[in-house]
């Protein structure tokens, strides 16, 4: 296993960093596409650990020794890890084509998936759009009281709008941001897809489980 030295010489890339909750560090991206998939890993509870440019792969091609080096190593709880490869549709050429078939192989013969994404399987909204907003709260502390307001205001009803339950919190001298929190991090669950607002509607999750929406994670 090798690593890749990240750097904007000669390419026209947007190397930026992620700082990761589930990783405990700042994870490096070489683009905007890629941070998105890293914004689905981050959410998927099914991604128990992830890095980039930590992978590479060496093959032949036209007689000539090539290597390719991926973009994601993903570890999954259920499942093969995955070495992604993410990739604009219009980028998709012939050539690269050819490559990821043989990567493919390579990765089957290793134990690990090859999957390729594009903006049409990281984009999907507003799934992506909910879980950036709610992105921006997951490091906001929770504490075990927390949950006992939640066990408290959906003990007599199983599911209310996010206003009312905003409204319940705030009543109670807790901040809006801890009630985003509790959605991030799953004890609370909401549809993600379809937009946030106001009177999207909240249930409450005594421990951390997928809800339908998140089936469609990477």
């Amino acid at each position: 296993m090798s690593f890749r030295q990240l750097n904007n010489a000669g390419r026209c890339i947007n190397i930026g960093k992620y700082p990761s909750d589930k990783m405990g560090v700042n994870v490096w991206t070489e683009s905007i596409l890629e941070r998105d998939l890293i914004h689905r890993l981050e959410y998927d509870p099914n991604v128990a650990s992830y890095s980039t440019q930590a992978v590479r792969i060496f093959f032949e091609l036209d007689g000539t020794r090539r290597h390719y080096t991926a973009d994601v190593l993903c570890e999954r709880r259920v499942g093969r890890p995955q070495i992604i490869e993410v990739k604009p549709k219009k980028k998709l050429s012939p050539w690269f084509l050819q490559v990821y078939r043989i990567i493919t192989l390579i990765c089957e013969r290793e134990g690990f998936e090859f999957v390729v994404y594009t903006e049409f399987e990281i984009r999907i909204q507003p799934f992506l759009d909910n879980i950036k907003c709610l992105w921006k709260y997951a490091r906001t502390p929770l504490y075990p009281s927390h949950q006992v307001l939640c066990y408290e205001f959906f003990s007599s009803r199983p599911e209310a709008s996010l206003a009312q339950l905003v409204e319940f919190f705030v009543r109670r001298q807790v901040e809006k941001q801890v009630v985003l929190a509790l959605l991030y991090h799953k004890i609370l669950s909401i549809d993600l897809s379809v937009p946030l607002g106001a009177d999207s509607l909240v249930r409450y999750q005594s421990s951390s489980t997928t809800s339908n929406e998140e089936a469609s994670s990477c």
